[in-house]
């Protein structure tokens, strides 16, 4: 009885074969356009058997976790699930949205949000759609400033940030050219500033009570109370550290941003004024100068010139793991996470995509975009933007 457990703990506890194992099998040319990934989920650990003192421990493969090993006198555990593409069962462009060259899309549980930059007579703008009566309305019109590329909520308010190119920044004191902005979600007491001075502000990120934006050209993070109380520099002005950031997402330990002038992605803990190189993310200006990122409870993705990739999360982590290809992937224009998947818009070839945070196949969620930018994504589904045509779009589970 004892040597027939250990032979079935051995069945039970070998990997499951990868995609690329599966591929070549198959016959297929090429394998999936991924390296060696780590499966969404581990292996459950192995019951006690009789007598036995303790569960096996799970294990980790391309395709979900491998069974559990034996634990003494116990059985391996059956295999983490694999993450699986997203299926949707409808997609299509949101009707009557009423907006020109949107650039930027957030939302709640009760609406979406977007940024539109107008163009022409249509001024530029903060919108929301009303999830349940499918209406459309302006929150701030934010002429003659123009707004940036993002969009942040929190229980109340909405923020975005616009600038302008004129008058230059000199003088003392600078001119009140550039902002971040809030309004309330109902839209009732107009748009409120939070920040106003010379120097564009690019990318907002919210974290408690704190909003934190990227000042690009400046050499810049700042941070300041949401009511625009207490504002620092973050990060201080000094290009020796600080080149150009753009994109960047916080936890409650550190602070990650890219820059897109040298090319990396750096981290910083709230409490040291240290920076740290994270990792690569090339960026090719000649095409598009921006490097998006995003967080998860134990991972860093962002966007490059080379694809997409993750990287747990922390100054020591390990070596980084490219998940989507540059193939699909060189000019991302907007990163989102949703459980299992990241999703991302790329602009030049005018698709929408998702792949597994593990890694994977990258899969086409749809085709044919006009210059599609921000995106979000909710248990809802999908919901990206259009700057080329004014639409903004869905794919709904």
């Amino acid at each position: 009885m004892v040597k027939w457990r250990l032979e079935l703990a051995l069945v039970l506890a070998t990997p499951v074969m990868s995609a690329w194992g599966c591929a070549l099998l198959a016959g297929l040319e090429e394998p999936p356009v991924v390296h060696a990934t780590t499966g969404v989920g581990a292996g459950g650990g192995g019951a006690a058997g009789e007598g036995g003192t303790g569960g096996g421990t799970g294990g980790h493969t391309d395709d979900g976790g491998a069974g559990g090993t034996a634990g003494e006198g116990g059985m391996g555990g059956s295999g983490g699930a694999p993450c699986v593409p997203v299926t949707f069962s409808v997609v299509e462009a949101i009707p009557d949205t009423d907006t020109r060259r949107p650039i930027a899309i957030t939302g709640d549980a009760t609406a979406l949000y977007w940024v539109d930059e107008g163009e022409g007579s249509d001024e530029p703008a903060i919108r929301k759609l009303d999830r349940a009566t499918g209406l459309a309305s302006t929150l701030a019109v934010t002429t003659p400033k123009r707004p940036a590329a993002t969009i942040v909520l929190d229980d109340l308010y909405v923020y975005w940030a616009d600038s302008e190119q004129e008058p230059p920044c000199s003088g003392n004191p600078p001119p009140a050219r550039d902002r971040v902005m809030r309004v309330l979600k109902t839209g009732g007491g107009g748009p409120l500033p939070v920040w106003v001075n010379c120097g564009r502000a690019e990318q907002l990120a919210l974290l408690g009570s704190k909003l934190h934006w990227t000042r690009p050209s400046s050499h810049q993070v700042r941070r300041s109370n949401k009511d625009g109380t207490g504002v620092i520099e973050f990060l201080h002005d000094d290009p020796s550290d600080l080149d150009e950031p753009f994109s960047m997402a916080l936890d409650d330990t550190h602070i990650y941003w890219s820059d897109v002038f040298t090319g990396k992605i750096m981290i910083r803990a709230h409490d040291v004024n240290t920076l740290t190189e994270f990792a690569d993310a090339p960026v090719n200006a000649s095409i598009l100068k921006e490097s998006w990122v995003a967080l998860d409870d134990t991972a860093v993705f962002w966007s490059s010139s080379e694809g997409i990739y993750r990287k747990s999360k922390g100054p020591q982590a390990s070596t980084p793991t490219r998940i989507a290809p540059a193939n699909v992937a060189a000019t991302v224009r907007g990163l989102a996470l949703h459980e299992d998947t990241v999703y991302f818009t790329e602009s030049i070839n005018g698709a929408v995509w998702q792949v597994c945070k593990g890694g994977g196949q990258p899969q086409s969620i749809v085709a044919g975009q006009s210059q599609p930018r921000g995106i979000f994504a909710d248990g809802t589904g999908v919901y990206w933007v259009n700057r080329g045509n004014g639409t903004l779009m869905r794919a709904l589970r």
